[in-house]
């Protein structure tokens, strides 16, 4: 069984290296993104809402008891390794998930009575908390309801087999050619074949000029000439 306080960074495991969580900590909230302009001749500024949200610092205090030295070391590589934008959890908090980059690590203190690291990890993330209930695959071969929790618009994952057309609301993507399995993801704004990785963009039609979201709420999805499995992609701040 994994421990609660565990951190996990793509495919590198905390606890794996003897690595414990005892703290986190988060800028307070995100930040809309707004750009002030100043008009000749006009009192006060023009406030331009950039509808995106800016990125934040996740810091984790991390602790290893026992052959600190060697397993810091090894910790540490492994991260760095890992690369850019990954999957990051913690045990501290097990509804959701981010998206970052380790910026750096702390230098470790050593304890003077025993052989104990103790050291900050801090992450640069994206300001989405992502709800692991947001992972679960929805079937959908006719008609279907569904129930986005959050205040915000997701942008869903879809495994498309056949031709057709999926209706999510008033928002339609039409499939005008089956060929392999399709993957329309609504976030990349991006359709291929699930096998092949073959760019699908030209089969596909959309009602309006952006691939559809799943709003707030309950709404309705429509599946026709084809079937579909529906990853939802919930988030919230």
């Amino acid at each position: 069984m994994v421990s609660r306080n565990y951190l996990s960074y793509g495919s590198v495991l905390s606890t794996d290296y003897g690595v414990y969580v005892i703290g986190q900590q988060a800028d307070d909230s995100t930040e809309r993104e707004v750009e002030s302009v100043t008009v000749a001749g006009r009192s006060g500024d023009l406030h331009i809402d950039k509808k995106r949200f800016k990125n934040l610092t996740v810091t984790y205090t991390c602790v290893i008891v026992e052959e600190a030295k060697r397993r810091y070391e090894d910790y540490i590589d492994a991260l760095l390794t890992e690369g850019a934008n990954k999957r990051l959890e913690d045990g501290l908090h097990p509804e959701w998930t981010r998206l970052g980059t380790l910026r750096g690590a702390v230098k470790p203190t050593l304890s003077r009575f025993r052989d104990l690291y103790r050291f900050d990890l801090a992450f640069d993330c994206g300001p989405q908390k992502w709800l692991k209930s947001g992972e679960q695959e929805i079937a959908i071969s006719d008609s279907y309801e569904i129930f986005n929790p959050t205040r915000h618009p997701a942008k869903p994952l879809l495994k498309v087999t056949g031709a057709g057309t999926i209706a999510i609301g008033n928002e339609r993507i039409t499939i005008s050619t089956a060929k392999d399995d399709m993957t329309i993801d609504c976030a990349m704004e991006d359709a291929y074949g699930r096998e092949t990785g073959q760019n699908y963009n030209s089969l596909i039609t959309l009602t309006g000029q952006d691939f559809p979201s799943i709003p707030a709420g309950k709404t309705t999805i429509t599946v026709s000439g084809c079937s579909a499995v529906l990853t939802p992609r919930w988030w919230k701040l």
